[in-house]
C-alpha cells in the first residue's frame, strides 16, 4: 500500500482532533498548524465543529471539516463505522503528499481504521501528548501497524520506546512561536516578592493534575509558602468538590484561592512568585512550564516530568513534600532570553522534526507498507482455531504468511514476489507460485489448507479448490473466505467476483468436499483493531452477530472436510 505520493516533502497538512477539551494538546495543534501555515502549507482540521476547539480553529482562520469521534466503548459501536467511513471519504480526497497528524489517541484509532480500508493513503503521524496510551493494548494494535510516532517530551518518547520495542519514535519538545515569546517577555513583571512565595498552579481540575496532593504537601509545611493560587476550569466536578473539601479539612480556606478558568494569563503570572506543576498523571511537557519561564517565574515540577530539555533553566524537581518545601524556600534562580528560548523551544525545531519524519515516510514508501498492514489480523483465532498447531498447513495466497507464526509445519504460496520477500524477511516459510497453476506439492500432503480472501481474485476458482482438495489428506480441512455479493466488493478493482453463501458452499461441495460449517463474518472497517482488543482475539460477539444482516459489510466463509 504505497503512500499517495513519492514527493520529497508534504504538500498539505491535515490535523485530526476529537475536540473533547480545549487543553494543552489542542493548543499545541493550533500552534503547529500556524507554523505549517507560515511555511505556506495548506492546513485543514478534521474535528467536531460544535466544540470549543472547533471555535478556536475557525477563529484562527483554518479550514475545518466537521468530523465527530465517538468514544471507543461498546455503547458507541453502532456509530463507529460512520466515523470510519466519513474519514475514509475525506482521506480519499486528500491531495498527493498530504501529511495526516493524529493529535489524540482516539483520532489515531479511527484514522488507522479508515486507512486500513484504503489502497492508497496519506502519511500518518501519531502525535503523542500523553503517556497513558503506551500501556493500552491499542498501542500494539494500532501503532505497530501504520503511522510514525512523534512524542512530545523525552520521557514520553522513552516510555513508548520501552512499550513498543522496535518502533522508531521521534522526540520533540513543546514549543511557542516567536510572536508568543515576544509578547510574553514584553509583559514580564517583577514577582510579588514577599517574605514567603505565592505559589501558582495552572491546570484543569482533574485527578491527573495532582492538585489535591499538592494541597496536602503544602499543608505539611505551612511556613514555606504564603498563598496558593489555582487557576483552571473544574472539568471534573467531583474532583473540584473533593479539592474544596480537602482545603477546608486542612484549614487552608484563607490561604488557597480557586480562580476558575483563567483568561488573563498575564495577570495570573504577575500575581505569583513560583509555578508548581504537581501532575501525577502520565502527561507530556505542559505548555505552562514554558510560559512560566518566559514570564520570569521559576518552575517546580514533580519528578515524573523531568526533561533534559529543561537543563540549565530555573527549574527544580521534587518527589516528596520536604523536597517541595526546600525548593519553595530557595527557588531556582535565573532568567531565559528570547533567543535562548527559541533555540530550545521554538517552532522551527519541532516543525523540522515532524517534516523529517514525514519525508522519510514519503521517500521510503510510507511508514508501513501494504504488506505490514495485512499481517496478522486482530481476529486471528477465528481462523487458526479450526486447526491444530501441529497440523501441516498450506496457505494459498498467503500474502505475508502471518499464519506461519501459529503453525510449526507451514508453507505459504503467493503470486506476489513482493509479498513473499516480505514474509521471508520475517523468517516465514513462503514461496512464489501462481496459485492458479498446479500446486508444487504431492497429493494428500497437508492436514489443512487455508484459502483466505483469494477466490474473489482468481480467473478459475474451481481449479484452485480442486488443487486444494488434491493436496489435502483424507479427513483434512479447508477454510476459505471471500467477500459477500455486496456493492462494496467492487471498490477493489482486483476483485473478479463476489459470492453468495449458497454459491460458496456449492463451490466446495461440487469438488467433493463436505461442508462442516459456513456463515458470514464481519469485515467492517476497523474490525481487526477492535478484535485485537478482545481477550481471545476473536471478532466481538455483537459485530459477529451483525454480520447476518445483509447491509453489513461481510465475508462468506466455509469450513469443509475431505472424505
Amino acid at each position: 500500500m504505497p503512500p499517495m505520493s513519492s514527493a520529497p516533502t508534504p504538500s498539505a497538512v491535515w490535523i485530526l482532533d476529537d475536540g473533547l477539551i480545549m487543553g494543552g494538546g489542542q493548543r499545541f495543534g493550533l500552534r503547529l498548524a500556524e507554523a505549517f501555515r507560515n511555511l505556506q502549507l495548506p492546513v485543514r482540521f478534521l474535528a467536531p465543529a460544535s466544540s470549543a476547539f472547533g471555535d478556536a480553529v475557525r477563529h484562527n482562520g483554518f479550514e475545518l471539516v466537521d468530523v465527530r469521534y465517538p468514544r471507543l466503548v461498546p455503547p458507541a459501536v453502532t456509530r463507529m463505522p460512520d466515523t470510519v467511513l466519513r474519514l475514509r471519504t475525506e482521506l480519499e480526497s486528500a491531495p498527493p503528499g498530504t501529511l495526516l497528524i493524529g493529535n489524540t489517541a482516539r483520532c489515531q484509532a479511527y484514522a488507522t481504521a479508515a486507512l486500513a480500508t484504503m489502497t492508497r493513503w496519506p502519511v500518518l503521524i501519531h502525535l503523542m501528548h500523553e503517556q497513558n496510551s503506551a500501556a493500552r493494548v491499542t498501542a500494539r494494535a494500532v501503532y505497530r501497524r501504520i503511522g510514525a510516532l512523534v512524542a512530545v517530551g523525552e520521557q514520553t518518547a522513552e516510555l513508548y520506546r520501552r512499550k513498543l520495542p522496535g518502533v522508531e519514535i521521534e522526540a520533540i519538545s513543546n514549543f511557542l512561536d516567536e510572536a508568543d515569546v515576544a509578547r510574553i517577555i514584553a509583559r514580564r513583571t517583577p514577582p510579588p516578592g514577599g517574605p514567603r512565595p505565592i505559589v501558582g498552579v495552572l491546570a484543569r481540575l482533574i485527578p491527573e493534575k495532582g492538585i489535591v496532593e499538592l494541597v496536602e504537601e503544602l499543608a505539611s509545611h505551612p511556613d514555606a509558602w504564603e498563598r496558593l493560587r489555582i487557576g483552571g476550569p473544574p472539568q471534573d466536578p467531583g474532583y473540584a468538590e473533593r479539592l474544596q473539601t480537602r482545603i477546608g479539612q486542612l484549614g487552608l480556606a484563607d490561604r488557597v484561592e480557586l480562580l476558575g478558568q483563567v483568561d488573563d494569563i498575564d495577570r495570573f503570572f504577575a500575581g505569583i512568585d513560583v509555578l508548581v506543576v504537581p501532575s501525577v498523571g502520565m502527561e507530556a511537557q505542559p505548555t505552562v512550564i514554558l510560559e512560566s519561564l518566559l514570564y520570569g517565574r521559576p518552575v517546580v515540577l514533580r519528578r515524573t516530568l523531568r526533561s533534559h530539555s529543561l537543563d540549565g533553566l530555573p527549574v527544580a524537581y521534587y518527589a516528596t513534600a520536604a523536597e517541595l518545601r526546600d525548593h519553595l524556600v530557595a527557588p531556582p534562580e535565573g532568567a531565559v532570553t528570547a533567543s535562548e528560548f527559541l533555540r530550545r523551544f521554538g517552532a522551527a525545531e519541532v516543525v523540522d522534526a515532524i517534516l523529517r519524519v514525514a519525508r522519510e515516510q514519503l521517500a521510503g514508501g510510507g511508514p508501513h507498507g501494504y504488506f505490514d498492514w495485512h499481517d496478522e489480523p486482530g481476529y486471528f483465532r477465528d481462523i487458526v482455531d479450526h486447526f491444530s498447531p501441529t497440523d501441516r498447513l498450506l496457505d494459498v495466497g498467503c500474502g505475508t504468511a502471518w499464519l506461519n507464526d501459529h503453525f510449526r509445519d507451514y508453507v505459504g504460496i503467493d503470486v506476489s514476489a513482493e509479498a513473499v520477500a516480505h514474509a521471508q524477511a520475517l523468517g516465514r516459510n513462503a514461496i512464489v507460485h501462481n496459485v492458479e497453476d498446479r500446486f508444487p506439492f504431492e497429493d494428500a500432503s497437508f492436514d489443512g489448507v487455508i484459502v483466505k480472501d483469494l477466490l474473489e481474485h482468481v480467473l478459475d476458482p474451481v481449479s484452485v479448490v480442486r488443487e486444494a482438495v488434491r493436496v489435502l489428506r483424507p479427513g483434512g480441512l479447508v477454510f476459505a473466505s471471500s467477500p459477500d455479493a455486496q456493492r462494496w466488493v467492487w471498490d477493489d478493482y482486483t476483485h473478479r467476483r463476489p459470492y453468495t453463501l449458497t454459491g460458496y458452499k456449492r463451490l466446495f461441495r461440487d469438488q467433493g468436499l463436505t461442508v462442516v460449517k459456513a456463515g458470514y463474518e464481519s469485515v467492517m472497517p476497523g474490525i481487526g483493531i477492535l478484535s485485537g482488543l478482545t481477550r481471545d482475539r476473536r471478532r466481538p460477539q455483537p459485530l459477529a452477530a451483525m454480520a447476518r444482516l445483509p447491509f453489513v459489510r461481510r465475508n462468506v466463509w466455509v469450513l469443509a472436510r475431505r472424505s
